[in-house]
């Protein structure tokens, strides 16, 4: 399966979406560089990952999001 996430960017900035595990640990980079504008599809393929809770971080242009997710095989 995969995680698909649809970000919207409003101006032009520099993205890393990033995915760690629960304590803390780098997993995958979705994203990172320069984004226009606009309405994006992102998607991970968690095809190695164990089961278990995950955080995704974004941070674009000075604001940063973290979301929760549960990885359930």
């Amino acid at each position: 399966g995969s995680l698909p996430a649809t970000i919207r960017i409003p101006e032009a900035a520099n993205v890393s979406i990033n995915i760690y595990d629960v304590s803390g640990r780098f997993v995958e980079s979705l994203v990172n560089g320069a984004v226009k504008p606009g309405h994006h599809k992102v998607t991970w393929s968690p095809h190695e990952a164990p089961t278990g809770i995950y955080i995704v971080r974004c941070v674009a242009g000075g604001k940063r999001e973290s979301l929760k997710v549960a990885l359930i095989r």
